[in-house]
């Protein structure tokens, strides 16, 4: 059963990155497989009891369907899912140059506009490891899926967690003049 507890934080996704080839396609695909059962789960109430009968094209038609993904991810989900099967049933399967500009290709061109979304697709372009063209764009499929789903707090909660404990730490302590003062204003 999936949950949103069970989605890979944003930091173990990164750390796909830095498997092999063949771990990088088939854990990005389970995290971003993840992200959709967690879409289609928080969509219906009563749960989806055949949801682990559906393929993965499946899952994401029903996510387009129930609003919970954007017509516009489409594309990139059939190109991860074909690299995906690509790997799954052949031994001599690697990540080309090609799949790579085909994998950030399926993405509409307005999905990187954003600033920090932007350098990234700029510098993946400028990559000649297919490798890391598509770490890239399965990476941009997970963070797109998951706010399009609203999962992005459940994603950035070990970050948000932390950034709360770094504030935390950052404040200064109350002095006794502090207190004093505090108390002279009651």
């Amino acid at each position: 059963m999936t949950t949103a507890a069970s989605i890979p934080d944003l930091d173990a996704f990164l750390r796909f990155a830095e498997d092999d080839d063949l771990g990088m396609v088939l854990r990005s695909h389970l995290a971003v497989e993840a992200v959709l059962n967690a879409a289609l789960k928080s969509a219906s109430p009563g749960g989806l009891n055949e949801l682990d009968r559906l393929r993965f094209m499946q899952k994401v038609d029903v996510c387009i369907a129930l609003g919970r993904v954007s017509i516009h991810l489409r594309r990139p989900f059939e190109v991860a899912n074909k690299i995906r099967n690509r790997f799954a049933h052949s031994l001599a399967a690697e990540l080309t140059n090609a799949q790579g500009e085909e994998f950030l290709d399926a993405f509409e061109p307005s999905v990187w506009d954003a600033g920090f979304v932007r350098r990234a697709y700029f510098a993946a372009r400028r990559e000649t490891s297919g490798s890391s063209k598509v770490g890239m764009a399965f990476a941009a499929l997970y963070m797109f899926a998951a706010i399009d789903s609203g999962l992005t707090r459940d994603l950035l909660a070990p970050y948000l967690a932390a950034r709360a404990e770094r504030d935390r730490a950052r404040r200064p302590s109350p002095t006794a003049d502090d207190q004093t003062a505090d108390l002279a204003l009651d």
